[in-house]
């Protein structure tokens, strides 16, 4: 494959610097990869999985540049810079899987990040069931500003429906709330601690939230979705006005 050329860093560079946090204009000295693009919803596929950009948010102050640009799918990053409140974008990857929970004996996933310091993101996972009547979205990492859909608020943010729940080898604060589009609801699991990488039993979290399903209204009705695309990277509200690095070292889903 032909390689191009784009201002951001690499993976291989974010494992040889000492500072965590890398700011760049675009400017910035070009490096090699096989793949980049600034456009919102600039889009590549490498070995089954399928990369967006997706600068999806709207509203005042409009989002800023971003670029996406990948090696692989377990060698990629991203450089942003965005200003303000609400989310701006979501650049992932992901893998379209199409088959019943239920029908699943298993179903992995491994991801190592370098984040940066500052701003206002999350780095999770967004998993689709049922042609998007499910949302489950498990959050890693979480910087400033940012919390989950929540069915109640208080002056902390939304009210939890679980805590301290062991589930697919890490440890969560479960919320449940209302998506954008009609009946669909979207279950969020925010990590009790922040972590740079591991791997998590996606099926284990299926399950859990078939027994959710039996205990609280809040999770009805999720029964034996079709899960359909499990996508990572990270949300991202704002990097302090500056360009910012994403980078991810290492991904991978696992799934019979």
């Amino acid at each position: 494959m032909k390689k191009i050329m784009f201002a951001a860093l690499s993976a291989a560079v974010f494992a040889s610097c000492t500072k965590e946090q890398q700011t760049v204009t675009p400017s910035a000295p070009s490096v090699e990869a096989n793949w980049s693009s600034s456009a919102a919803f600039g889009s590549w596929s490498n070995g089954g999985y399928d990369f967006l950009n997706d600068i999806w948010g709207t509203g005042s102050p409009a989002p800023g540049p971003q670029t996406i640009w990948a090696n692989s799918y377990h060698d990629w990053g991203v450089w942003a810079q965005h200003t303000g409140s609400g989310i701006k974008s979501y650049p992932h990857v992901g893998e379209t899987i199409n088959n019943y929970v239920n029908s699943l004996s298993s179903c992995k996933s491994t991801f190592a990040v370098i984040n940066p310091s500052g701003g206002s993101f999350s780095t999770d996972y967004d998993i689709w069931l049922n042609t998007h009547q499910f949302e489950i979205m498990l959050w890693t990492n979480k910087q400033g500003n940012v919390g989950p859909i929540a069915d109640q608020y208080d002056s902390n943010g939304g009210i939890p429906y679980y805590t301290n729940q062991n589930i697919g080898g890490h440890t969560w604060t479960v919320y449940a709330g209302n998506g954008q589009n009609a009946g669909q609801r979207v279950f969020s699991f925010i990590r009790t601690s922040n972590t740079a990488g591991g791997t998590i039993d996606l099926l284990a979290i299926f399950h859990w939230l078939q027994w959710a399903a039996t205990q609280k209204s809040a999770f009805g009705g999720f029964t034996n979705p079709k899960v359909q695309d499990v996508q990572f990277g990270w949300e991202i509200t704002n990097t302090d006005g500056v360009g910012k690095n994403f980078g991810c070292t290492n991904f991978d889903i696992t799934n019979n």
